[in-house]
């Protein structure tokens, strides 16, 4: 029975730590740099919140099908499809410490994806 007892101790504490809110993280130098990825994309400079998204992944498609409801502009960026996308995906990656998809960016900042849905839903987009 006290073999079972530290597997079970760190698998809780693991999930604990994955249901932390991610603190926000600034990924772009300034709201220039953001423009710049946003054409490189192919989307409209004034989009404030970016998703990096594959096509398999079913938490990027319940996030966009959210976003959608929600009814303001964002941009779904495939990172298998999109050498802009996949750049700043990687860049995410080593801020976050966390490969997996989907990673939103909202202004200059990347956020987790709740972070990302409550900020839509709070009105005008956040523009640093």
């Amino acid at each position: 029975m006290r073999r079972w007892i530290v597997p079970i101790v760190l698998v809780a504490v693991a999930l604990l730590l994955l249901r932390r809110p991610m603190a926000p993280v600034q990924v772009f130098a300034s709201d220039q740099e953001r423009r710049s990825f946003l054409e490189m994309a192919g989307e409209p400079e004034d989009i404030a919140l970016i998703a990096l998204v594959t096509e398999w992944c079913p938490a990027c498609k319940a996030l966009e099908a959210t976003l959608s409801e929600i009814g303001r502009p964002y941009a779904i960026v495939d990172i298998e499809r999109s050498e802009a996308g996949r750049m700043l995906f990687e860049r995410c990656a080593r801020e976050s410490g966390s490969r997996g998809v989907p990673k939103v960016v909202v202004g200059l900042e990347m956020v987790d994806a709740r972070e990302a849905v409550a900020r839509m839903r709070q009105g005008p987009a956040p523009h640093p």
